[in-house]
């Protein structure tokens, strides 16, 4: 089992999960969502342009910090608006791949504000930006 792991664990490393692009995309509360074009259940991070879109608000990705050796988790810094309103907000980002082989992706999301947990399944990668 010990070895099973350690071989997963440098799947992740060469797989390119050491890097914040690992987090980018389309992600859905529910997988179904997933081929719907708009839809309140999608996040989509996108690191390069620093931002966090939900359904009715944006958040500005103000620091964002690898954690631990396999950089797989991120810290996120953020500052949010929405609805006319803005605020803080620190949140943890994780890529969690199924160490089966058989499931997509998950990104999981913790806020430290808050403390709620988050889990999404991958979409797809970010749409290029009209604007």
């Amino acid at each position: 089992m010990r070895r099973a792991l350690f071989a997963s664990l440098g799947f992740l490393a060469t797989a390119g999960i050491a890097n914040a692009a690992a987090i980018d995309g389309r992600w859905s509360l529910f997988a179904a969502d997933c081929t719907a074009e708009l839809s309140d259940a999608i996040l989509t991070v996108d690191t390069a342009a620093g931002t966090l879109r939900y359904w009715e608000s944006e958040c500005t990705i103000t620091n964002l910090t690898a954690i631990g050796t396999f950089e797989s988790v991120w810290q996120l810094e953020m500052s949010c608006s929405g609805e006319g309103d803005t605020w803080q907000r620190t949140a943890l980002l994780a890529v969690d791949i199924p160490l089966d082989g058989d499931g997509s992706p998950r990104l999981i999301e913790v806020s430290l504000d808050d403390g709620f947990v988050v889990s999404r399944a991958w979409c797809g990668p970010v749409a290029p930006r009209t604007k």
